[in-house]
């Protein structure tokens, strides 16, 4: 349809009333463009629109949709096996079904496995396993087969892209020879862990979520962290280039940008955090700006600029509030408590976390990431009742936080928060008389710290930890 842009919305709506229509949008979490979601939710009648998503929407009737029934399932069994050659018996073909439960993906993946050589009994055993998942099942085979080697690499720069990619950006970023890159790829690709199409590769959102779990469990031949800032500079080169910054933005400021502040590469850190504001500014992305302003408040804190690191979390605070973001603007609130803090602007601090915890009891917030940010305020306002002295407050607080914590399986295997919040415990039992307690704590935290490679002190409950060592027993 040729017509001015901002005329062709009126010209659709107005074909669209003329006749009954149906339209269907497949994949809609990978839509950028917020007019197409405008546009569904003020549908012209008699249109109707039927959308696929991995991710809720507002003007979704939901349906959930279940593994295939028998008849179909071992129908699409038959295909996938005559696709690669593989034949299977009667019963075979029966608990591949019942094990899978049907669905799709995991027949398709089971199938892939046993054409790629593994035993069919091997395949249905591991099916069968209680204690794993469906991914794990078709996953864990093929990912102990390129443990340490380049495949591996590459199928993370892969999982944590969200957009396809030919050889050679993959093989900038990995930072391989070409030789190791080409034949990492096609390791991938036989495996069956990604796809070609028009020299761009790209995984399935399975492959991507198993693999990327497997990396922050320490499940892979890589440390996480290790990868996360030797990679993100490279991807963030990539990214420019691309003029992609708002599908990558969450990941290079929250992952890559956030870890090399807190392994004390500063400047690195805040070349990309500009970087990415000024694309962000120049593309109109004013959450993007924010979030970029969030993490310069982070990185100053860490430097020790603490009333440069609240004017930045001040800057991001006013436009979280303006758009109503409550759980973005109660990580704000937590965060810029802490360089209040460590300022010793205790009752400030305090009463910004508690401002935080008012914000988390609204109904808009998701509950998991309710329990996720209401139990790292809880932890700060722990850590700030204790800089008050008021140690049995904070110890009530502080355990909130980690039994809480424990519980959520994303959080962890996060080392950075975790050894925080163990030297904050050894902190707090020093100080009530549990000295043996206290080394247990740090003990812990000295493992995490280790582990992440984050510079020292990590938090001010650790610079305060670390002299506590240092001074003489009385």
């Amino acid at each position: 349809m040729q017509s001015d842009p901002n005329q062709q919305n009126e010209r659709i709506r107005r074909a669209l009333t003329r006749q009954r229509t149906l339209l269907i949008v497949d994949n809609f979490e990978t839509i950028d463009d917020d007019r197409v979601l405008a546009f569904l939710q003020e549908l012209p009648s008699p249109t109707k629109c039927l959308v696929t998503t991995r991710h809720r929407i507002d003007v979704a009737y939901p349906i959930r949709l279940q593994g295939l029934p028998p008849d179909d399932g071992q129908m699409l069994i038959a295909e996938e096996c005559l696709k690669r050659e593989i034949t299977l018996t009667s019963a075979e073909t029966d608990i591949l079904y019942k094990r899978t439960a049907g669905v799709p993906l995991a027949v398709i993946w089971s199938v892939a496995q046993m054409g790629h050589g593994h035993e069919v009994e091997a395949v249905l055993h591991r099916l069968s396993n209680p204690g794993g998942d469906v991914a794990r099942y078709c996953f864990e085979g093929a990912m102990a087969h390129i443990r340490n080697r380049p495949a591996e690499k590459l199928l993370m720069v892969i999982s944590v892209l969200t957009a396809n990619l030919g050889r050679e950006e993959l093989g900038y970023i990995a930072d391989l020879p070409d030789l190791d890159r080409d034949d990492g790829l096609d390791e991938l690709e036989r495996l069956s862990l990604v796809n070609r199409e028009r020299g761009q590769f790209d995984a399935l959102p399975l492959t991507k979520e198993f693999a990327l779990r497997a990396l922050r469990s320490g499940e892979t031949g890589m440390n996480h962290w290790d990868f996360i800032v030797e990679t993100g500079p490279r991807l963030a080169d990539v990214v420019a280039q691309l003029g992609d910054v708002q599908r990558h933005a969450d990941f290079l400021l929250w992952e890559v940008c956030w870890m090399l502040i807190m392994r004390g590469k500063y400047d690195v850190a805040e070349s990309n955090i500009r970087r990415i504001e000024s694309s962000a500014k120049s593309q109109g992305l004013e959450r993007t700006q924010a979030d970029c302003w969030f993490l310069l408040g982070l990185m100053f804190r860490e430097k020790g600029n603490l009333a440069e690191a609240v004017r930045w979390f001040e800057s991001a605070e006013e436009f979280y509030a303006k758009t109503g973001s409550p759980d973005a603007l109660a990580g704000l609130l937590d965060r810029k408590a802490t360089a209040l803090r460590m300022s010793g602007s205790l009752r400030e601090a305090e009463e910004s976390l508690r401002q935080a915890l008012i914000l988390l009891e609204l109904p808009s917030i998701l509950e998991k990431r309710r329990l996720r940010q209401r139990a790292l305020v809880w932890g700060d306002l722990g850590f700030t009742l204790s800089r008050a002295k008021r140690y049995r407050e904070a110890q009530d607080y502080i355990d909130r936080c980690l039994s809480t914590l424990e519980s959520l399986d994303d959080f962890v295997s996060r080392d950075e928060t975790m050894a925080t919040i163990y030297i904050e415990k050894a902190v707090l039992a020093h100080h009530l008389g549990n000295h043996e307690e206290a080394l247990r704590w740090a003990g812990q935290a000295e493992e995490r710290i280790k582990r992440s490679g984050i510079k020292r002190p990590i938090c001010d409950g650790d610079k305060e930890w670390l002299n506590l060592v240092a001074s003489p027993a009385p």
